[in-house]
């Protein structure tokens, strides 16, 4: 079974691939490690759990405009802030569905949900016991969607959520 790609730089504050002179210059940084999660199944898996990993890079990374770090909220914290509120989601992510990624950054707003709410939309769906064998539970996912769908930061494709 092949292993993740592992990433060689990190950039940080791009925002346009194709505009070599944007207001804020980006940055590279060199990677030193990458930690998946234990339980990310690789390449030849259906399921989606655990798609994340932690990337340590080689030089500190100073804070300036556009380059500043992120806290996230968890557990019941991130449940009692973000739950039926809306949140802004950025990507690179295809525009049209199998489509290529936009070389500028997206940008969405998109609203929280409890994750019963997606785990008894999505378990509707004929692939639902293979991609999410263990349901879609709050201790695993952030659910966010728009009710009729189609909002995403991978590529426009999100299920509508049937509430």
């Amino acid at each position: 079974m092949a292993r993740p790609r592992r990433p060689d730089v990190v950039r940080l504050a791009e925002h346009d691939y194709n505009n070599t002179l944007e207001s804020i210059a980006h940055e590279d940084h060199r990677v030193a490690d990458v930690v998946v999660h234990p339980g990310y199944q690789e390449e030849g898996t259906f399921s989606s759990y655990h798609d994340l990993a932690l990337i340590k890079v080689v030089d500190r990374i100073r804070h300036r405009e556009g380059v500043m770090p992120i806290c996230l909220p968890w557990g019941n914290v991130a449940r009692r802030i973000l739950h039926h509120n809306n949140v802004t989601i950025t990507g690179w992510g295809a525009k049209v569905f199998g489509g290529n990624g936009s070389p500028i950054l997206q940008e969405a707003s998109v609203t929280v949900f409890p994750s019963e709410v997606c785990n008894a939309s999505y378990s509707k769906l004929h692939f639902y016991s293979t991609k999410w064998p263990r349901g879609i539970a709050e201790d695993t996912f952030l659910c966010a969607g728009q009710p009729l769908g189609g909002v995403d930061t991978c590529q426009d494709f999100t299920l509508p959520l049937l509430l």
